[in-house]
């Protein structure tokens, strides 16, 4: 096992952890720029002005995995950080799914710039089950 390695997949599964934090932090602060991000556009005329409760649930728990994330690189669990950019993959699996069905409904613009998200998010996270099994296995 080369530390080289080792030392750039911590680095790397950081790196995800707190892009994780930035992007998960949104949707408990704000949920139009949230919203963006995934390409789905923030109606402030829509018949509920009260915003979908699910959406910062949902972000606070994927903010939880982002800290374990962190927690585990700074305690040096390389194993169990694998683990969890695994389980993280499946996120980023159903991410891509629900963006390129429901999202660029109208335009062809919208409908390629949905297409390029879900492809970022699986593109995320072949990299993650890629890292999450080598670290998995020559992990400390």
């Amino acid at each position: 096992m080369s530390t080289a390695l080792l030392l750039a997949a911590r680095a790397t599964s950081a790196l995800l952890a707190l892009l994780g934090l930035n992007v998960n932090t949104q949707a408990l602060i704000s949920l139009p720029t949230y919203l963006q991000l995934f390409g789905f556009s923030h109606s402030p005329s829509s018949s509920s002005s009260t915003p979908n409760p699910f959406i910062p649930i949902s972000g606070g728990r994927a903010l939880s995995s982002s800290l374990a994330i962190l927690g585990c690189a700074a305690l040096g669990l390389d194993r169990a950080v694998g683990v969890l950019l695994i389980a993280g993959s499946v996120a980023a699996g159903i991410d891509g799914y629900v963006l390129r069905q429901h999202v660029g409904a109208g335009s062809k613009e919208e409908r390629e710039e949905a297409e390029k998200k879900a492809y970022g998010h699986w593109s995320m996270g072949f990299l993650c089950v890629g890292m999450g099994a080598w670290m998995v296995r020559n992990g400390a």
